[in-house]
C-alpha cells in the first residue's frame, strides 16, 4: 500500500509515485518504435490505440519477475476527475548559470490547459525547479483552478517544500512563497522521473534559448512541445 501524508494546515497530499513498470530490455526496441509512430502519424484514434497497446504490454508485463529485469518503463498518469496536474522542470546551465523554467497544466482527460517558459537569468538547478514550481502554482492560481497536483522530477525541490524551518538561506523566500501558495488550493505534490516529463524538460530549455518569458494555452502551444505530451502517455525506459 502507498503510505500517503496528508498537511491539513497547507492541504498539501503527497501522492502516489508515478507508475513504474519493470521489463526485459529486449521489449525496449519495439515498444519505442510504437511510441515514435503513433506520435508522429497524428491518429485520430490516438488513445484508443494507446490503450490496446499498454493493455497488451502490461499483459506481458505480469509474467516477468521483478529480479529479471534491467529496466523499468515510466508513464505519465492523468490527474483524478477535477484535478489539474501542473508538471514543471527547472534547468541550469552551468549550475550556477543561464537558467529557465518551464511547466504544462493538464486536465484529467490528458488535455493540454496552458503551459509556460520563463527564462530567470543566473541560477542553480535547486532555484530554478523552485521556481518552475512556483509559477506553476501561480498560473494554476491565475486560472482559478481549485485542485492543483504538482509533478516535479526535482526529488530535492519536493523533500525542500516538505521540510520545516529553518530553511536553506538560498532558498528561503522562494520556498515561503510556494507555501504560501499552497495554503490557499487544495495541493497535491509528487515526484516523476524524468522520462515522464519530457514537456517540462522542453519549456525550461526553451527559455533559456529564447530568453523569454512566454504563456502558452492549447491553442498556441509549441508543436515539439505537444508531440512530446503525446509521448507521454506510452511507456517510456529507465534504468535501474
Amino acid at each position: 500500500m502507498v503510505k500517503k501524508i496528508v498537511r491539513i494546515e497547507h492541504r498539501v497530499e503527497v501522492a502516489p509515485p508515478p507508475v513504474v513498470f519493470p521489463v526485459k530490455p529486449s521489449h525496449c526496441p519495439k515498444l519505442e518504435t510504437i511510441r515514435e509512430d503513433i506520435a508522429e502519424e497524428g491518429h485520430e484514434d490516438f488513445y484508443m490505440i494507446l490503450d490496446l497497446n499498454f493493455s497488451w504490454f502490461y499483459q506481458i508485463l505480469t509474467h516477468f519477475r521483478v529480479g529479471l529485469f534491467e529496466k523499468a518503463v515510466v508513464i505519465w498518469s492523468k490527474p483524478d476527475f477535477g484535478w489539474v496536474k501542473v508538471n514543471t522542470n527547472g534547468a541550469s546551465r552551468g549550475n550556477p548559470g543561464p537558467a529557465g523554467c518551464g511547466g504544462v497544466l493538464r486536465d484529467s482527460s490528458g488535455s493540454i490547459i496552458a503551459g509556460f517558459s520563463k527564462f530567470i537569468n543566473h541560477s542553480s538547478n535547486v532555484h530554478a525547479e523552485l521556481m518552475s514550481i512556483l509559477f506553476g502554482l501561480e498560473l494554476a492560481m491565475e486560472l482559478d483552478l481549485p485542485k492543483i497536483w504538482i509533478e516535479s522530477d526535482s526529488l530535492v525541490s519536493i523533500q525542500l517544500l516538505q521540510a520545516k524551518p529553518p530553511f536553506y538561506w538560498q532558498y528561503q523566500d522562494t520556498i515561503l512563497l510556494i507555501q504560501d501558495q499552497m495554503k490557499q488550493r487544495e495541493v497535491r505534490i509528487s515526484h516523476i522521473y524524468r522520462e515522464g516529463n519530457s514537456v517540462a524538460d522542453f519549456l525550461a530549455n526553451l527559455s533559456i534559448d529564447s530568453g523569454c518569458f512566454s504563456v502558452f494555452n492549447s491553442s498556441n502551444f509549441p508543436s515539439q512541445a505537444c508531440r512530446l505530451a503525446k509521448l507521454d502517455f506510452m511507456p517510456t525506459f529507465r534504468g535501474l
